[in-house]
């Protein structure tokens, strides 16, 4: 039987080597071994999406939410991934489920990013109102690097502002 931790941290390793193939044997291994744990599955959805294979990435992430409805985690990691691939629409519904569950939780740990991340999508589906709306529950300074760019709360006020007046 394989030993989940250890080999979970020796993926992690090969996957902060860039040693992506070794990190995908050794994470499926690991969902052979263990088919009903999160763990696997979403830490190979993480290295399909650093080698941007997004359809993989996206059905991992979605057995994370089958195996767990109230994981917020995967909600939020599953709607990082469809706006990378510019699927805003659904990428906002599951910002919004990310909100709905740490609200019913009372848990925030993903709450400002859902927020960020929702603007964005609002921003990109041209509902500027909603954009606003939801970037003002951001603090001034919150930014994240994003399709390779640092994204900052300033800018979506910007872009939004503008394409109001």
């Amino acid at each position: 039987m394989v030993d989940l931790e250890k080999e979970l941290r020796k993926a992690l390793e090969y996957s902060e080597k860039k040693s992506y193939p070794e990190a995908i044997r050794l994470l499926t291994k690991i969902i052979q071994e263990y088919p009903n744990s999160i763990e696997g599955y979403r830490e190979r959805s993480y290295v399909y999406a650093l080698m941007k294979e997004w359809d993989k990435a996206l059905l991992d992430i979605s057995t994370v939410i089958n195996l767990d409805s109230k994981n917020a985690a995967g909600y939020f990691t599953r709607g990082r991934w469809l706006l990378s691939i510019d699927n805003t629409s659904d990428a906002a519904t599951d910002f919004s489920t990310v909100l709905m569950i740490e609200r019913e939780s009372g848990s925030s740990y993903f709450s400002e990013a859902a927020y960020f991340f929702r603007s964005l999508a609002y921003l990109n589906m041209e509902l500027y109102e909603k954009a606003l709306e939801d970037i003002s529950k951001v603090r001034d300074n919150f930014t994240v690097h994003f399709k390779g760019c640092l994204r900052s709360k300033r800018e979506i006020e910007d872009n939004a502002k503008s394409k109001i007046r």
